[in-house]
């Protein structure tokens, strides 16, 4: 099994600039809109499919009773919104034979 290495904003701008050809100055630029536009639709709410890569889905978690595990307290804990994130058959076959 390889390294679980963390692919960082740095180095994946880098990595665009590389496959595309570009500066780095203009894969910068690409990368950030492109997660300005992605946290904007989750904002809004809305789902973002990448067709062959997976879709992000906003939900909405329930409002549920839990513990403070510090104090051993009962509290309840408030619905939020989160983004989850569903592969497609490709990206888990990609993932799986790695």
């Amino acid at each position: 099994m390889k390294d679980n290495k963390v692919t960082n904003l740095k180095s994946l701008i880098s990595k665009v600039a590389e496959v595309n050809e570009i500066s780095k100055t203009d894969s910068e630029i690409i990368v950030r809109s492109v997660i300005t536009i992605l946290l904007e639709e989750f904002q809004k709410g809305n789902s973002v499919k990448l067709g062959n890569f997976g879709t992000f889905k906003v939900y909405t978690t329930k409002k549920r009773n839990s513990r403070n595990p510090s104090a051993g307290i009962p509290i309840v804990v408030d619905p939020k919104r989160v983004v989850k994130f569903i592969p497609t058959g490709s990206t888990k076959e990609t993932v799986k034979e790695s």
